[in-house]
């Protein structure tokens, strides 16, 4: 049994599409992609594009969140709330990233992100954090900040 790649993109489209619900809209796109060398190689990947209806787009209110934190803050100091979405009780789940990570935590269900441990500003004095939201829902929803 063929082991199953699927993953799912969302893509930026240059002109509407068909809005009839009971259209169920299908392009099959063979992507080819070569290189300059000699002998020339190449590769080639067929794409199944199946657009779907009403699918919500996660989105944070800024794509750049700038904080000032004092060193003084305590452990657990909210720094931001990154809410991706429009309704706080939807299952957005969130996670982060950068080189200084141990030093905030964020929660997995509710994008606050917040001090684990003790700020040093003479070690650190900024932190670069990529947050990301993602939905499970069909099809799935990401979206990020920094």
């Amino acid at each position: 049994k063929k082991a199953s790649n699927k993953r799912v993109f969302p893509l930026l489209l240059k002109k509407e599409l068909n809005k009839d619900p009971d259209t169920l809209m299908m392009f099959f796109l063979t992507l080819v992609a070569r290189d300059a060398g000699h002998p020339q190689l190449w590769s080639k990947s067929r794409l199944t594009i199946e657009v779907t209806q009403g699918v919500e787009v996660l989105g944070f209110e800024k794509a750049v969140y700038e904080v000032d934190i004092s060193e003084d803050s305590p452990v657990e100091t909210l720094v931001v709330w990154a809410f991706a979405g429009t309704n706080p009780n939807e299952a957005t789940t969130y996670r982060f990233s950068g080189t200084t990570v141990t030093k905030f935590k964020i929660g997995r269900n509710s994008g606050l992100l917040t001090i684990r441990e003790s700020l040093d500003r003479e070690k650190d004095d900024f932190y670069n954090i990529t947050v990301e939201a993602s939905r499970v829902s069909s099809p799935a929803v990401y979206s990020s900040i920094q």
